[in-house]
């Protein structure tokens, strides 16, 4: 799995920065791009690839003739300038090792399992009105709540909140919702003082984008062998 880079308008040495709202994956021979303002994801013919790799680290163009380079200032993934102002320092991406232990079995009540049920409906209902970029604007500001938890009620949580979302599985389908499910997830786990984050990752051929949540180097609601497939784009 790739490493992700630290978004480029952080690098206020580089004479290219990354256009407004645009994160990316270097998987080799594909890039794959997130723009966080439309939720859409997109990618540039491999032949731009070095001209794009070559800008972030702040090489010349291979002069005034170099047309991939001018297609990227063009399409706005690149543009030229020095350090792009932003209000937060990145996410950093931990490569997983681990994922949760789902054996132990905690007891989880209704009502819990109905707020993991109306909190997934009030994520699914925020992202239909395209405010994608609203939520992970959310999730970039916020943290854990200022409760001070010893890792044995860490692992309650968690592991209580496994099991309300089991519960809640059988009445929604989960099928093409990881997005939803670990938006919801995170912003119930955070809720309770443990502190986590997303993880959005994409595979460049095919195309496909997962989320999962994950706290350090340990997948909290996916298996480790899934999560291993996606390079990671974007973590908050």
């Amino acid at each position: 799995m790739q490493t992700l880079r630290a978004p480029i308008p952080m690098l206020a040495a580089m004479a290219y920065v990354l256009g407004p709202h645009l994160h990316f994956s270097d998987a080799g021979g594909h890039i794959v791009f997130l723009n966080v303002a439309t939720g859409r994801y997109f990618s540039i013919p491999p032949s731009w690839n070095s001209s794009f790799r070559a800008a972030l680290e702040d090489d010349k163009p291979s002069g005034q003739g170099d047309i991939a380079h001018q297609k990227l200032l063009d399409a706005g993934i690149l543009r030229a300038g020095g350090q792009c102002r932003t209000s937060r320092q990145p996410q950093l991406f931990i490569t997983p090792l681990k994922s949760w232990n789902a054996e132990a079995k905690v007891r989880t009540s209704a009502l819990l399992a109905l707020h993991v049920l109306w909190r997934q409906h009030r994520v699914a209902v925020a992202l239909r009105r395209s405010r994608f970029q609203d939520l992970i604007s959310e999730l970039a500001e916020e943290g854990p709540n200022s409760r001070l938890l010893i890792e044995a009620d860490v692992e309650h949580g968690i592991h209580r909140l496994r099991s309300a979302f089991a519960v809640a599985d059988f009445a929604i389908s989960t099928a093409d919702k990881c997005l939803i499910r670990s938006i919801a997830f995170l912003q119930l786990l955070r809720s309770t003082g443990v502190d986590a984050v997303l993880v959005i990752g994409v595979t460049a051929a095919p195309f496909a984008a997962h989320a999962w949540v994950q706290r350090g180097d340990c997948v909290l609601n996916d298996s480790l062998d899934r999560v291993r497939t996606f390079s990671p784009i974007l973590v908050v």
